[in-house]
């Protein structure tokens, strides 16, 4: 389950790091700064677009920020709407009642294990 108290704070630190006011950054997101103070204290996940905003503006690793709010990073939703070929894998693993949890994870450990395999041939 996902910390929003613990995200809010690291949210909240980085503002308060930067020196900016609910109010200035509320208006370079382009929300209220009472959403923004129920980001901070965890009480609101904020969406994709809020969440991009938020990531450029206290330069935090957008992917990073999507994982603390339990979403799938965006690099990947990205790659899976660009890929027909990895959208079918994930959608055929995932669906296929033959494989237990245990397989899917191992399927995905293969995947990163030929990936470093490509970049090692590459270098």
């Amino acid at each position: 389950m996902v910390q929003l108290k613990n995200v809010g704070k690291k949210i909240k630190l980085k503002r308060v790091e930067l020196g900016l006011t609910l109010e200035q950054v509320a208006k370079k997101v382009g929300v209220t700064a009472n959403y923004i103070s129920l980001i901070e204290r965890g009480k609101n996940t904020p969406n994709a677009d809020i969440i991009d905003k938020l990531s450029k503006l206290y330069t935090i690793d957008r992917d990073e920020l999507y994982e603390h709010y339990g979403k799938i990073p965006a690099t990947v939703a990205e790659q899976i709407e660009q890929s027909e070929t990895l959208k079918k894998a994930i959608s055929n693993i995932g669906k296929d009642e033959r494989l237990t949890d245990e397989d899917r994870e191992n399927l995905y450990e293969r995947l990163l294990y030929w990936h470093q395999k490509a970049i090692e041939e590459k270098e």
